[in-house]
């Protein structure tokens, strides 16, 4: 990391207040405590950013509930535009986001280019294909028919619900 310039957007996003973001907004935690994000590749304190706690969990998962009710029902080709215009932001801040997972992290530049931007976008704009081609199946299913009745069965595929994923980082 040493032998690149950060680019001006990256000091200052490395020098702000990193709330968490909740609902839409950035929100203080509820404790009010702060982690240090450690550069390893040079022992360096890089950043601040919030300390969820279990009352910051609550009101994110109730946020997420509310926001999945909305996006539930958002056609699947809207759903893929998103996606899509995701995959090119990622594109338009290629070198300030790969620079700070490389700052983060420790790994080499080229690597955060190519794998974690690059590849981010690359499939974003995948499932953003896949969005309008989720279907279900309709089959005759093998019953017992009393008076020679037929019977069709379907799978409907839907989102069903909020998930909570706890990832490893740094």
């Amino acid at each position: 990391m040493s032998d690149i310039a950060l680019l001006p957007e990256v000091q200052a996003f490395l020098r702000r207040s990193h709330a968490l973001f909740i609902d839409g907004g950035y929100v203080q935690s509820h404790s009010g405590q702060a982690l240090e994000v450690i550069n390893p590749a040079t022992g360096e304190v890089i950043a601040q950013v919030a300390d969820a706690d279990l009352a910051d969990i609550d009101t994110a998962v109730e946020s997420s509930r509310r926001g999945f009710r909305q996006w539930s029902q958002v056609a699947p080709a809207i759903r893929g535009n998103v996606l899509l215009k995701l995959a090119d932001l990622l594109e338009q801040h290629r070198e300030a986001l790969a620079q700070i997972e490389t700052c983060q992290s420790g790994k080499i530049i080229q690597i955060s280019r190519a794998f974690e931007v690059d590849q981010a976008a690359h499939f974003l704009r995948y499932y953003a294909g896949w969005a309008t081609k989720i279907s279900g199946q309709t089959l005759t299913p093998s019953l017992p028919s009393f008076a020679g009745e037929r019977y069709t069965a379907f799978t409907l595929r839907e989102p069903v619900g909020v998930v909570v994923g706890i990832v490893p980082w740094n």
